[in-house]
């Protein structure tokens, strides 16, 4: 190829300019808004050539008629080719000059007058500087660009009377009328508070103050000194009546140059407000720990081109001015007890500092409902122990250690302070936390029969139900009247477990003898006392103590039945002789007799004997009935009383689930009578009894009340469940010849995950 075969780079105009105006000047607002900057740009260049304050003579005008917007200045204007070279040509700028920055000039970009072009149709420009004869007019349309492939549009170019000093009005001619009100509006945010007066249809809409602290606001410091980078700047820290603060920005300097900085800020969460004298820029929210709120004033605040975004240096800026400020602030918060109060979110910050003493000032309360700062609970902690606890109960333990001197702080309930405040006592007051703080102070060293029994069925009981990590019972008398007690403490890798096996409640368990109501009493009583505590230690249960129902089912699948079809029942209006397997529409039908009770008889002498209603033993390989009495000759059991089964193929689908419940309760309404055992958590079972007559007017239509763990009964690989005498009518027959029928369902609850499971029916139950 020769050189005489080259060609020039072809543009495709059109397109690159619709790529900048729709990124930079794509609405009304944003035109309006650039132009107005750049008139208060050339406003500000020509006050500082003449050296002069500014003045009504500099002043910027802003009408809008129908579809023609105009932007008239009093400013430096431009020459001929200064038009051309800065305003019509791209990437070039009249404001990257040391005057400029002077006179605090607000934008500095090149985009030049063709962004316009994603609002304007035609764009007129005339202007004239101080030393011109007349003014320069040029304009440009759009469709100007439908020009050839590579080639640009010719701006027009003519001489002009429209002005008769210095100064620049741009035109902007849309193909829709501009909104006259909704400019007005947008326009005042930007320009109330510079000092130019700016004119809008002839009403000004400029000079107006910044708004300042209020008179409720008094000063906690002198002026101080702060730096950010190479920049060294002046402030003042206020505090309201209460415990906010604030900051007041006096001015700044670089290099021994004075910066304009000024501002007034809260020190909350909120944004800031960012101006370049005068002139808003955008809002910004600031990185800080108590929070910033306000204005700021200052010529290191830099735009980016045509959006309300401020360039990342001059936001990394004005972000470590705040910091600054911040670091100061803090010094002031910690030697105010309310300050501190109303600033507890810097509490994370000052533990990480690793200095404590800085939380001297934080206010506690004790239970018994005194208040004390932590520096005098740590001077307390010298000559008295100190405790603190997590609940607001005073209980008779609490009362014996306050008498005695010693102090028990009430932790707070917020997550940031409650760690404050435990960091605090544990280090500086060598707290002990007084919640479920048990002792052993007499071991016991020879254990009887049943005290023995009692250990080792506990034992089973637990690892059964819960699955905890190895543990080791410790026998003995304790501080507080509790039976037992899971301590964090370990001997080796086993948790040491405080156990008083001469506890009232182990004692009343005395007359059971050894037989299977003792072993269900031993379950009940560690779904009492330990069933919390041991959720949340256990591999079986999630974090928060729920049972992990899908790992479970997993496990137990071959027992769980998900497809409806598939269950069977007999249907409640078959004759009993005629009865088939059909699937399931309602229940399982439950036909009950007095032979189907199993009575357990407990003797004062703690032997227990199971008999059949009509008098014959029950055999101990067979099923148990589907009612248990419990007859307690001692009368100090307290389990006296009939007890409903549910169906076998419930216990062994769901039975290591539901003996691990700590909540039970019976609810009844018009013919049904449900059962219900939670875990308070997202598991539940509900046992459905529905009877073939409504409730009588002998008991009330509906209701529910609480059952005690201990009315959840496990006998012979079998549960039960406690009848409140008000139902024996309903459930439990009197006579020989007496039949009542019922139907029962029963479903496992997954409440988190909103799922239900029933189990297999065996043909015969």
């Amino acid at each position: 190829m020769t050189e005489s075969d080259g060609f020039n780079v072809g543009v495709d105009f059109p397109r690159i300019l619709d790529t900048i105006a729709s990124r930079i000047y794509d609405n009304q607002f944003a035109f309006l808004r650039e132009n107005v900057q750049n008139a208060v740009d050339a406003v500000r260049i020509q006050a500082n050539r003449d050296g002069q304050p500014v003045s009504p003579g500099y002043r910027v005008d802003i009408s809008v008629t129908g579809n023609r917007c105009e932007i008239r200045d009093t400013g430096n204007g431009m020459t001929k080719e200064e038009l051309k070279t800065h305003f019509w040509t791209m990437g070039a700028s009249g404001k990257n000059s040391e005057e400029a920055r002077r006179a605090g000039c607000i934008g500095t970009f090149g985009i030049g007058g063709f962004a316009n072009f994603g609002v304007c149709q035609r764009l007129t420009v005339i202007s004239r500087t101080e030393r011109c004869v007349v003014a320069h007019e040029t304009s440009l349309a759009r469709a100007d660009f439908e020009t050839g492939l590579g080639q640009l549009p010719k701006v027009a170019y003519q001489e002009s009377s429209e002005l008769s000093g210095h100064g620049t009005i741009v035109i902007g001619e849309s193909d829709s009328e501009f909104d006259s009100e909704g400019l007005l509006s947008y326009i005042k945010q930007f320009v109330a508070n510079v000092q130019e007066p700016v004119y809008f249809d002839g009403h000004l809409i400029s000079r107006k103050k910044k708004n300042a602290l209020g008179d409720n606001y008094k000063a906690v410091t002198e002026e101080l000194v702060g730096t950010a980078g190479s920049i060294t700047f002046r402030y003042r820290l206020y505090r309201d009546e209460g415990a906010g603060l604030a900051v007041e920005l006096l001015g700044a300097s670089e290099l021994e140059s004075e910066i304009d900085l000024s501002g007034f800020a809260r020190l909350e969460n909120g944004s800031v407000r960012v101006f370049k004298r005068g002139f808003k820029l955008c809002e910004v929210s600031v990185n800080s720990r108590i929070g910033v709120s306000g204005s700021f004033d200052s010529d290191m605040a830099k735009p980016t081109a045509g959006r309300d975004t401020l360039s990342v240096e001059s936001l990394a800026a004005i972000t470590e001015v705040f910091r600054c400020i911040e670091t100061k602030a803090r010094k002031e918060i910690v030697l105010d007890e309310e300050l501190l109060a109303g600033h507890i979110r810097l509490l994370p910050d000052i533990l990480a500092s690793g200095d404590l003493t800085k939380l001297d000032l934080l206010r506690v309360r004790a239970l018994d409902g005194t208040s004390h700062l932590l520096s005098e609970v740590r001077e307390k902690s010298a000559d008295n122990r100190v405790f603190y606890s997590l609940s607001a109960s005073v209980t008779p333990a609490a009362e014996v250690l306050q008498a005695k001197g010693d102090l028990i702080v009430s932790i707070a309930t917020d997550r940031t302070r409650r760690q404050a405040e435990i960091r605090y006592l544990n280090e500086l007051c060598g707290a002990e936390v007084f919640d479920d703080l048990i002792e052993r102070l007499e071991p016991y060293a020879d254990l009887g029969s049943f005290e023995r029994a009692i250990l080792a069925e506990l034992e089973i009981a637990i690892k059964k139900l819960f699955k905890p990590e190895p543990f080791l019972f410790l026998p003995g008398r304790l501080t507080l009247d509790v039976p037992i007690f899971w301590s964090n403490k370990k001997e080796g890798d086993k948790t040491i477990v405080y156990i008083d096996t001469k506890h009232g409640e182990f004692e009343k368990l005395r007359p059971l003898g050894y037989t299977p109501l003792l072993w269900s009493m031993i379950e009940a009583f560690s779904r009492e006392y330990l069933g919390d505590t041991l959720r949340k230690r256990s591999t079986k249960f999630f974090g928060d103590g729920a049972i992990n129902l899908e790992a479970y089912a997993k496990s137990h699948a071959e027992l769980w039945e998900l497809v409806p079809s598939e269950i069977e029942t007999s249907l409640l209006d078959i004759p009993e002789q005629n009865q088939q397997r059909v699937p399931r529409t309602g229940g399982q039908v439950e036909i009950v007799r007095q032979q189907d009770i199993t009575q357990v008889n407990v003797a004062e002498d703690g032997n227990q004997q199971d008999f059949l209603a009509d008098g014959g033993q029950t055999d101990d390989a067979a099923v148990p009935g589907k009612l248990l009495e419990i007859v307690d000759k001692s009368g100090s059991t307290g389990l006296g009383g009939f007890y409903i089964r549910i169906p076998v193929s419930a216990s062994q689908a769901f039975g290591e689930i539901i003996r691990t419940f700590s909540n039970f309760a019976i609810l009844w309404f018009a013919n049904r009578i449900t059962w219900s055992g939670s875990d308070n958590l997202e598991t539940a079972f509900l046992y459905h009894v529905t009877l073939d007559r409504l409730m009588s007017s002998a008991t009330e239509p509906h209701g529910a009340i609480d059952l005690d763990t201990t009315r959840l009964q496990y006998f012979k690989g079998q549960i039960y469940f406690y009848i409140p005498p008000d139902f024996h009518q309903y459930l439990v027959p009197s006579k020989d010849t007496e039949t009542i029928k019922v139907s029962v369902t029963h479903e496992l609850v997954d409440l988190g995950r909103s799922r239900a499971w029933t189990s297999r029916e065996p043909l015969v139950d």
